[in-house]
Parts: structure tokens; C-alpha cells; sequence
């Protein structure tokens, strides 16, 4: 299944420029969607794509034993190909090829994660609203996109460097984003949708850009500081977190 998909592969490599944030953003991302399934069993878990494959690595291994299934849903055979080179077999993990918008299944999830999916695609209140029937009653749907507000670009739109916070870069459209979202605008396509939100939280204060946050040599506790400090302040986070349910 040879498509567009596959020219984005390379920009999930570990030489790219954002590869050490992005690593850190997506472990964040994974420790809250485990925290909100603490205490549950047997759980069906479902997650639309692969990306640095971390995260399906994490979930998979944060929710060891508590499991009944892990379905991973990828539309670049590249992304896939590199996923099994580089890991381990999981328990309960099935990667199934296909685009988010074809998947169809009369099996119900009791968690899907769509992580940094929802600034790529082409219409995502309708991506929502198809995997809205895919969620169990009381399941949970668990949401990650970068914030067009976050406090490094609203900064740097006061400074006179950014002109507008909403305007995709050159290096985003590499990536395959498509829009930026800030919470208002992430809350109001998740509840559009039919979804209630239950929890709203940031992933990782980012006061600088990368170059600048990268020249300060942080320790990695102050890297953990500010992906904990976030969670109270989504509306400046450099990312959105959302837990919904029906």
C-alpha cells in the first residue's frame, strides 16, 4: 500500500531536530493515559498510528498483563516495516494497515488513543465522530495535538517573531500538519463529536524554542519539571492532552 504516508516516515527519525521533545512529550502522553486506566482489566485499547513507535512500545508495556488487546492502526507500510525492525514482539499488539478513515469494526474499545493524529488529517471532527461508535459506554478516548498557543509562540508572537501563532512553517508541512489547534478549538471538535470531556491538561511547558530550551543543557529532572507543571496549564502547554467519554 505505497502512498503519501510513507514521505513523512523519515521526519520520525532520531536525527530529526525535535526527535529529544518529542520523546519526552510522547512518555508524558503515555504515563497519563495509564494513570486514567489505573484500575482497569481486560481492556481493549485502540490507537491510530504508529509515529516513533514509543508510544505503542509504552502503553503496551505500561498496561502489561492488563491487556485483552492492543490494535494499532497504520496507513504507511514504511512506518510499520521500521516498527517491527526496531521491536520486540508485544503481548496483545496487532498493527493493522489501513487509513484511520477506512477502519471499520463492530468490536467495541474501552480506550482509543488518537496521539498527535488530529493535526494531520484531513477532517478531524469527522475522524472523531467515526470512532465515536467504536468506543465502549464506559469507555475512554484520549487526545494529543501541539498548541498554537503554547507559551513559547505566544512569546514569540509578542517579540515580533511570529506573526501569526496559527500559521504552519515550512517544517510543519513537512511533517504532514495540516492546522494548529488551541484548547478552545481542541474541546470544541471533541465535543462536537459527541464526546463528553472529562479531563483537559497540558504535556510540557515550553517557554523557548528548541534551539533555545536545547542551549540551556536542562538536567532532566527540570525537562520532567516542566512536563508535570503543564498538567494545570493547558491553555499555554506546548501540547494539549483531553480524556473524553461517551
Amino acid at each position: 500500500m505505497a502512498n503519501d504516508l510513507d514521505l513523512h516516515a523519515q521526519t520520525y527519525g532520531e536525527d530529526q531536530r525535535f526527535y529529544a521533545e518529542n520523546m519526552l512529550t510522547e512518555k508524558t502522553y503515555c504515563r497519563r493515559i495509564i494513570a486514567a486506566l489505573n484500575g482497569r482489566s481486560d481492556i481493549r485499547l485502540l490507537s491510530l498510528g504508529l509515529g516513533h513507535g514509543l508510544t505503542a512500545r509504552e502503553l503496551n508495556a505500561g498496561l502489561s498483563g492488563r491487556l485483552r488487546a492492543h490494535v494499532v492502526l497504520e496507513g504507511s507500510r514504511k512506518m510499520i516495516e521500521r516498527f517491527r525492525e526496531q521491536s520486540a514482539p508485544a503481548p496483545a499488539l496487532d498493527i493493522v494497515e489501513c487509513f484511520f478513515e477506512d477502519f471499520s469494526s463492530d468490536e467495541k474499545f474501552d480506550a482509543i488513543e488518537m496521539g498527535f493524529v488530529l493535526e494531520h488529517v484531513e477532517n478531524p471532527g469527522q475522524l472523531l465522530a467515526n470512532f465515536h461508535k467504536a468506543l465502549a459506554d464506559d469507555g475512554r478516548l484520549f487526545v494529543g495535538v501541539p498548541n498554537a498557543l503554547s507559551l513559547h509562540r505566544r512569546l514569540g508572537q509578542k517579540a515580533g517573531f511570529l506573526d501569526d501563532p496559527y500559521k504552519l512553517s515550512e517544517m510543519d508541512l513537512n511533517y504532514g500538519h495540516r492546522r494548529y489547534f488551541d484548547l478552545e478549538s481542541l474541546q470544541a471538535c471533541v465535543v462536537q463529536a459527541g464526546f463528553r470531556i472529562r479531563s483537559s491538561q497540558g504535556l510540557l511547558m515550553k517557554p523557548f524554542t528548541e534551539q533555545q530550551m536545547q542551549s540551556l543543557d536542562l538536567k532532566r529532572p527540570v525537562w520532567d519539571a516542566l512536563a508535570e507543571i503543564s498538567r494545570d496549564y493547558p491553555e499555554i502547554a506546548n501540547s494539549i492532552f483531553i480524556e473524553a467519554s461517551l
